[in-house]
């Protein structure tokens, strides 16, 4: 049977993104953790294997680049999934899940409006992630508010 209660090098992990506005993180009664931004679950850890929710064309990209792999359990599913068994690979985890946490933060922002977190700069956040051209582009088009709608806001 896989072991579905995160490894203590994902725990300490998890424990970091805990501390960002809006995570909550919540054990499932498999002994997995979601991870929940602004109360949409946006990932899930189970073992040494974390999963993330992304939009298809930011997943297609993300698959491109070889910084995830395909969604363990459903591979044409939006999400990705890695696994963190070296001190490089949970340095991938940290990225992806930061980009998972801004991209449904500024989803939240996008379809409600307005959000209990206003305190990220997003474009400063995702500037910080050092994206490739591609993936800057479709974060830019899917994920961020126009520069024009933040002097408004």
């Amino acid at each position: 049977m896989q072991q579905l209660y995160p490894t203590p090098e994902i725990e300490r992990v998890l424990a970091h993104v805990s501390t960002w506005p809006g995570v909550d993180l919540r054990m499932d009664s498999d002994g997995s953790v979601e991870f929940a931004v602004d109360g949409v679950v946006a990932g899930s850890a189970h073992g040494d294997v974390v999963d993330l929710a992304f939009s298809p064309s930011v997943r297609d990209q993300l698959l491109t680049e070889g910084r995830a792999d395909r969604y363990r359990t459903d591979p044409r599913s939006s999400w990705v999934s890695v696994r963190a068994r070296t001190p490089e690979d949970l340095h991938d985890v940290r990225w992806l899940l930061r980009l998972a946490y801004l991209c449904r933060l500024a989803g939240s922002l996008h379809d409600r409006g307005d959000t209990t977190l206003p305190t990220v700069d997003l474009h400063r956040e995702f500037d910080r992630l050092d994206l490739s051209t591609s993936l800057r582009l479709l974060v830019s088009r899917t994920a961020l508010p126009s520069p024009d709608a933040r002097q408004s806001a």
